[in-house]
């Protein structure tokens, strides 16, 4: 389980990294299109309510998946001694 303190860490961390970077991370992660889209979009910034109409998906939905992203983001950098 991520910790608050860890995850906005590792949100701070992710948003300063180069896009290619991020890139990387989801084809070394195998996240699905859904999970990399909605990484991509909170990457660059785009507003919650557009990737939910976009998407077809709720507001709480987008929440709960990107959590669930962002501890496996957490996960892979735990096991491969990765500090951000």
């Amino acid at each position: 389980m991520i910790s608050k303190s860890d995850y906005l860490k590792l949100k701070k961390y992710l948003k300063l990294q180069p896009k290619v970077q991020i890139r990387d991370l989801i084809s070394t992660l195998e996240l699905n299109d859904d999970e990399s889209k909605l990484l991509l979009s909170w990457y660059d910034g785009d507003k919650v309510i557009k990737t939910c109409m976009e998407t077809y998906i709720s507001e709480d939905t987008y929440t709960n998946h990107l959590k669930k992203i962002f501890s496996k983001i957490y996960n892979y950098f735990k096991y491969q001694n990765i500090t951000f």
